[in-house]
């Protein structure tokens, strides 16, 4: 019996290599669509960590505070809830560099801390994740603004591996809404 599924298997060998090979990538397929199912909230929660966040107050149009952006003025925002912006922006060193840009007040909670280097003392400094291909004290230019790399708030990065980047509150006005004391969303 066994000596007949050997000479079986030797027959059509072809046939049962090409079936392993096809099993195999169906399996890896799934183990890779298994991960990034996986990685896209676990990227999240690592941002509402880095804000230091409990909670978002976002326009009701809005299913949270990184779908979309619909701007309204900062002074709707209820007591004690600190000012956020957020957008896809892209950064200019030697190379073009699509990032997550938030805004955030100089100092406050929201602030994040930095692995290294300095927190965001003055307009136009900048925080980059460590993703981003930018040194400590390089300048790059932001919708045509030039900042200047103070600090490095570790991995962090949005929308599947994008590189986070954090701006003082003012200067993110600057760039999205022309100065205009507009938000995206609050945190609490």
């Amino acid at each position: 019996m066994i000596h007949a599924a050997l000479r079986d298997l030797v027959y059509r060998r072809r046939r049962y290599l090409l079936s392993m090979v096809g099993a195999g990538l169906v399996f890896a397929m799934s183990l890779v669509m298994t991960g990034l199912s996986a990685a896209f909230p676990a990227e999240w929660e690592r941002t509402v960590d880095m804000l230091g966040a409990r909670a978002f107050v976002v326009p009701s149009q809005l299913s949270g505070p990184f779908t979309g952006t619909s701007p309204f003025e900062a002074q709707q925002l209820p007591a004690g809830t600190e000012p956020l912006t957020y957008a896809v922006q892209t950064v200019t060193a030697t190379k073009a560099v699509t990032v997550g840009m938030f805004g955030v007040r100089r100092g406050a909670a929201s602030e994040p801390r930095v692995t290294s280097g300095s927190p965001l003392r003055r307009r136009s400094d900048v925080l980059v994740s460590d993703r981003a291909p930018f040194d400590l004290g390089s300048t790059v230019v932001l919708a045509g603004r030039r900042f200047t790399v103070v600090g490095r708030v570790g991995q962090q990065s949005t929308n599947g591996g994008m590189p986070t980047v954090v701006i003082d509150l003012a200067d993110a006005q600057d760039v999205l809404f022309r100065g205009l004391p507009l938000v995206t969303s609050g945190i609490v």
